[in-house]
């Protein structure tokens, strides 16, 4: 009776303990916000963030806020990034750079290029 006695409490303190704190939601919050040490920290795959939006602890394994973190990695998060890592692979070297610049030069000599990147990119540049 005594064992049992002493272990009440201690679930109660331990309840009390998981709830966070307004300085645990404070430091959550900087966190989110600070970005990343991109200069001695490498960035994750994209299986990372797969995993990330999947089976992550940002929220419960199911639910509303699951399928839309799902579908937000899915739609936005990877496309995004992935374009991203490859624009950063290109402009890591001149010789990759220089290659690809050539490369949408001579793209765009053909003229049915031509007639397709001004219809994607004239939202870009008109007003």
């Amino acid at each position: 009776m005594n064992s049992a006695a002493s272990t009440a409490p201690e679930k109660v303190h331990e309840q009390q303990q998981a709830k966070p704190g307004l300085k645990d939601r404070a430091r959550g919050v900087v966190a989110t916000w600070t970005p990343p040490e991109i200069w001695a920290e490498s960035r994750p795959s994209l299986r990372d963030i797969h995993t990330y939006a999947t089976k992550g602890d940002w929220t419960s394994a199911t639910g509303r806020a699951r399928t839309a973190g799902v579908w937000y990695g899915r739609l936005v998060a990877i496309p995004v990034t992935a374009g991203a890592y490859y624009l950063a692979w290109l402009a890591e070297r001149p010789s990759r750079a220089i290659a690809t610049l050539v490369l949408l030069v001579c793209l765009w000599q053909i003229p049915f290029i031509r007639s397709i990147a001004s219809v994607l990119l004239s939202p870009l540049v008109t007003t």
